[in-house]
């Protein structure tokens, strides 16, 4: 049976060390392995920074027990990484900048869907105790 990690848990860290390895892994074979893209020490450098970086900043908050914005963040990435490797097929150039603005966009919808969650169940707490 699935348990989330409680909040200031040492496992939230290693949740957010592997979401950064799979993050980066999938933002790598979509630039350089689906896209075609001939491989550039720059690029992976910029890609492994935004791998890290979301999945550090999603980590965080489900370190500080906001675990609702961690899953809606982490479905956001998800999704916009299917998408990604979706509009990244044409090549002509348009479309790596359109998947990443998809896949920016994408993110930012999770964030926002993490935080209705989040405050939601935030309310729901209130309630019951009532």
């Amino acid at each position: 049976m699935f348990t989330w990690p409680e909040a200031r848990s040492n496992r939230w860290w290693t949740w957010t060390i592997w979401s950064a390895l799979i993050q980066t892994g999938l933002l790598w074979g979509i630039r350089f392995g689906l896209a075609g893209q001939p491989f550039s020490p720059a690029i992976a450098l910029r890609l492994l920074l935004l791998g890290s970086l979301l999945a550090a900043f999603y980590g965080l908050f489900g370190w500080l027990g906001a675990k609702w914005l961690w899953l809606g963040g982490t479905v956001g990435i998800a999704v916009g990484l299917v998408f990604m490797g979706y509009l990244t097929t044409g090549n002509s150039g348009w479309e790596d900048l359109i998947s990443l603005m998809v896949f920016l966009l994408l993110v930012g919808a999770g964030l926002l869907s993490g935080l209705i969650l989040e405050a939601v169940m935030g309310i729901i707490r209130i309630v019951k105790r009532k």
